[in-house]
């Protein structure tokens, strides 16, 4: 594992993002979740000046559009910094890589802006992390890494009642089964839009009985990676640097566990002491 260890001692400004989506404080919710959507991204840098900046997250947009003072707000007349997370963590950029994951796992957080001279320069997720893996081509103990009994939902479960648990345990997707068998993801990202749908379409008398109406299976989705209990770091670091939210064992259609870009995280500090 020292070429492992090698990679982690990397500096973030090797591997970070240095052209992120960042949107200014003034512009409405509407326009923020539409970016987000339409990009696949899980977050937004938000700039209220010239070094001061929050962090917007679909959960965050989730917290606040299922808070009981929501329910008759215009989502026009929301701004993104009143979904923001402020003040926000960050990280040097001279800071090696191992630090940047010890942060993120702690805080529970995917996004750390990388900072240079009281700038921020660019920003480091756990995508650019894993992204940066993938020449490690190491064979990976499967059974150390995936969540064999994650959070999981029938298709006929209603969506409202899992939106919280979305938000508050930070969980970016959730499985659906019926029985043991596989049907579908639903994803933070799409919980977000499916709600932001309501809010936009819907009159504020209506939305509440609306949202409680939504089933998993009106949102889920039927595009997802799967791996076999044989994999490399490699390949799993490569599925999820395309932006896959987990990865799922699925053997004869049945679901066998997931992956979180948590939990290859956490495994690749456990290799490297």
């Amino acid at each position: 594992m020292r070429r492992l260890r090698n990679l982690l001692k990397r500096s973030v400004r090797e591997v970070m993002n240095k052209s992120p989506l960042i949107l200014k404080k003034s512009v409405d919710l509407r326009e923020g979740v539409k970016a987000m959507y339409s990009n696949s991204i899980s977050h937004l840098l938000v700039e209220f000046d010239d070094r001061s900046f929050g962090v917007v997250s679909e959960k965050d947009v989730i917290f606040r559009l299922v808070s009981r003072s929501a329910w008759r707000v215009n989502v026009s007349s929301l701004h993104l910094s009143s979904v923001s997370s402020q003040p926000v963590i960050t990280i040097p950029s001279d800071a090696e890589i191992e630090e940047a994951v010890r942060v993120m796992l702690r805080e529970g957080i995917g996004l750390l802006p990388v900072i240079s001279e009281g700038r921020i320069v660019g920003v480091l997720t756990k995508q650019d992390i894993l992204a940066s893996l993938i020449s490690e081509d190491v064979p990976m103990e499967t059974e150390m890494v995936i969540n064999r009994r994650p959070l999981s939902s029938g298709p006929q479960e209603r969506l409202i009642n899992y939106l919280v648990l979305l938000s508050k345990n930070r969980l970016s997707s959730i499985p659906i089964l019926e029985h043991v068998k596989f049907l579908g993801l639903v994803t933070d990202l799409d919980a977000m839009y499916a709600l932001y749908r309501v809010y936009e379409l819907v009159p504020w008398e209506l939305r509440r009985e609306r949202v409680t109406r939504i089933i998993m299976r009106d949102v889920m989705r039927h595009t997802f990676e799967v791996i076999g209990p044989d994999v490399t770091i490699s390949d799993v670091c490569e599925k999820f640097s395309k932006g896959a939210k987990a990865i799922l064992l699925i053997q004869n259609q049945e679901f066998n566990g997931l992956i979180a870009k948590s939990d290859i995280l956490e495994y690749l500090l456990s290799k490297v002491g």
